[in-house]
């Protein structure tokens, strides 16, 4: 077990600090973007109603870039002024901030009456105005690695690694989100085509995978911690029957099995040698609203 367990700990240092892209249309506001200021011509304007559902860690897509977008109009309250799309940590810290401003309680999400306080600040106009505003940046003499400029210039399809250690690419989503054996059979796939055994699949594997799977959508991305600290702390090995495991996740727009296999796994390269490591002979898959978890098991 000292020799495995050694073996293991090298490899596993090669999957510490991966975590799974978030694919989202992307792009940022830059230092030099338009700010909000009514034209002084207008002397009277009716309030928008912007959003007219809650947003928080689990929405994607248009509402969640509208929000940072407005958010980020206020450098006191979200300095970063990363448009992604995604409603990750520093979002939810943005939001929390808004709220603290104004008297709101701190949940770090917008709730009816975050809603109300933001159609209060931004509604004099339309979310299409808004939403122009991403577009508007790249007018602005702004050069690379400034965020508006820096993302809009990512091609379709092609991951890149953010600060963070998180990929994410620009991606649609597909009209359903993949199911554990889906996945697990498009990577048993995609392994064929680079001459590696199939995985077999593992309940085990897949009900801690699908723990994960709830954790992280309720929670957001961890770096990998939560699943580290079950190796290390929880007796993890013992738990899950291998001597070696990996983790792959990921968060964001619905995919199914191949396009999170191909399109999301394959273009980073911490998660394509996890995917294709013909030391792995077991998967487990855990799937929970637009979170997936792959958990590999091997080297015994």
């Amino acid at each position: 077990m000292d020799l495995a367990y050694h073996f293991f700990r090298q490899i596993f240092q090669l999957f510490l600090g991966l975590v799974a892209g978030v694919f989202a249309v992307m792009g940022t506001l830059s230092s030099s973007g338009p700010t909000i200021s009514p034209p002084s011509q207008v002397q009277h304007q009716s309030v928008t109603v912007l959003f007219s559902q809650d947003v928080g860690p689990t929405s994607t897509g248009e509402d969640v870039v509208l929000l940072q977008i407005l958010l980020s109009q206020d450098p006191a309250v979200y300095p970063q002024r990363i448009v992604s799309g995604y409603y990750g940590e520093l979002t939810k810290q943005a939001v929390q901030q808004l709220q603290n401003a104004n008297g709101i309680p701190k949940s770090g999400i917008v709730d009816y009456e975050t809603r109300k306080l933001i159609d209060s600040i931004y509604g004099a106009y339309d979310r299409n105005y808004y939403l122009s505003l991403i577009s508007n940046t790249q007018t602005q003499g702004v050069s690379p690695p400034d965020h508006a400029t820096y993302y809009d210039m990512k091609p379709w399809g092609q991951a890149w690694k953010q600060e963070d250690g998180s990929y994410t690419m620009r991606i649609e989503p597909d009209p359903t989100m993949s199911t554990p054996r889906e996945l697990a059979d498009a990577i048993n796939a995609y392994r064929q085509t680079k001459g590696v055994a199939p995985l077999a699949w593992s309940d085990t594997l897949a009900a801690y995978a699908q723990t994960r799977a709830v954790f992280l959508s309720d929670n957001g991305s961890d770096d990998h911690a939560g699943f580290n600290r079950y190796l290390q702390d929880e007796d993890g090995f013992n738990k899950l029957g291998f001597y070696c495991l990996g983790e792959n996740f990921s968060e964001g727009f619905r995919l199914n099995g191949t396009h999170l296999v191909e399109w999301m796994y394959a273009q980073s390269p911490g998660h394509d040698a996890n995917q294709v490591n013909a030391q792995y002979k077991s998967v487990g898959v855990g799937i929970y609203d637009v979170v997936s978890v792959v958990i590999f098991g091997g080297c015994n």
